[in-house]
């Protein structure tokens, strides 16, 4: 099965919750349970929406603000939560009017984009 990315711009943290099974694709993410304690969970909390772009995967990077929520040491960070929000991919699908953009482009993620 193929494995995709949901990205919701407006609350980075959590691009991965939107990670799950959308169509019929099993996604998965870095579950961080509690500081100390983290998995891998296929989450199945998203449905479909052709208004949204569709990434699928190929790296994610854990950076200094994941590291903190691990150590417990963010007292910004609440849990669960998933972590891994420095991603790059190609799009497998990717709403009218995005200009320049078009399924089958390799991209990263900026997070921090509105």
């Amino acid at each position: 099965m193929q494995r995709i990315a949901s990205f919701n711009h407006t609350f980075y943290s959590s691009i991965a919750s939107k990670l799950a099974i959308c169509m019929g694709i099993i996604m998965k993410a870095v579950y961080l349970k509690q500081p100390g304690n983290v998995c891998i969970k296929e989450l199945k909390d998203i449905e479909w929406d052709s208004n949204k772009a569709f990434i699928r995967v190929k790296t994610a990077g854990i950076c200094g603000s994941d590291i903190a929520a691990f150590k417990g040491t963010n007292p910004l960070v609440s849990y669960p939560r998933v972590i891994g929000h420095e991603i790059a991919g190609e799009i497998v699908h990717i709403p009218d009017g995005n200009h320049n953009l078009k399924v089958g482009d390799h991209v990263i993620v900026d997070p921090y984009l509105y």
